[in-house]
């Protein structure tokens, strides 16, 4: 984990970006056509875009936890 996350201000910047890469992840997957599905059945940048949103989202979630207790 990224020592620098124990600072607040940064934590709450991680946690926005995470937040808003999941969600145009998701978007990403919902609004795709046929004609844009990858191997695995979904729009790759979607899914590595979802997927790097909700590392970031752990990593700030992990950051607070270690804080706190």
């Amino acid at each position: 984990m990224p020592s620098a996350l124990v600072r607040p201000g940064l934590r709450a910047v991680a946690t926005t970006v995470g937040y808003a890469a999941s969600v145009l992840g998701l978007l990403g997957v919902a609004v795709a056509g046929p004609a844009e599905r990858g191997p695995l059945g979904l729009p790759i940048a979607a899914l590595a875009l979802f997927l790097a949103g909700s590392a970031f989202l752990r990593v700030a979630r992990s950051a607070s936890d270690r804080q706190v207790g």
